[in-house]
């Protein structure tokens, strides 16, 4: 028997390479400009999903308590649609140097709970640049290819995969990764976002 837990969740498809993909909410439900700040820089009364709220949290404020929540609610959207069709979870690289990595942490959590395996070091990635910075989707996909690489290819060899990231925006990294872990043999790829952007 399966315990599920509270929370809203609105599950939106993504349409990508892989076999499935899914963010499980909108990241932001409102955004409205209210002017610029005394440095000119714009300023925004934001309202997020529940999901996207909680992603920020953990991701722009390190709240690591809204890893168990985020992870709870990936789980039940796994649980219910890729019953047994993921056998080891591949986080994605992270954007920049951080103490701990969101995705990293969410991929363990899940794991957790899904007693699945996780390789959090498949992805080797440079970090010196700011690759989520770049809004065209093409100069996007041309930074990728310079800064990610894949290490350890034999953990991914004919296993079935999921792919987990935090925001979804044009589809451009996940897209490269999807890309990336076919190449070096991977049998299957479900993608799973915890939001995704309005973009």
């Amino acid at each position: 028997v399966r315990r599920y837990f509270g929370g809203k969740m609105n599950p939106i498809r993504l349409e990508g390479p892989w076999e499935d993909g899914v963010a499980l909410d909108m990241h932001i439900f409102r955004s409205e400009f209210i002017g610029e700040d005394d440095q000119g820089r714009a300023q925004f009364d934001t309202t997020r999903t529940e999901i996207g709220e909680a992603v920020y949290q953990l991701k722009y404020q390190g709240d690591e308590a809204k890893v168990v929540f985020l992870a709870q609610k990936a789980f039940q959207y796994i649980d219910c649609h890729w019953n047994r069709l993921c056998e080891m979870i591949v986080p994605s690289p992270p954007s920049r140097v951080r103490p701990k990595q969101p995705v990293e942490l969410l991929a363990i959590e899940i794991g957790r709970l899904l007693d699945l395996p996780v390789a959090s070091d498949v992805f080797q990635k440079d970090l010196s640049g700011e690759i989520k910075d770049l809004q065209e989707k093409e100069a996007k996909k041309a930074a990728l290819q310079k800064t990610i690489r894949i290490e350890n290819k034999s953990q991914i060899v004919g296993r079935r995969i999921l792919l987990l990231d935090d925001i979804y925006d044009n589809g451009a990294t996940s897209g490269f990764l999807t890309a990336l872990l076919r190449e070096a043999g991977a049998l299957e790829i479900r993608f799973l976002c915890l939001s995704k952007t309005r973009g």
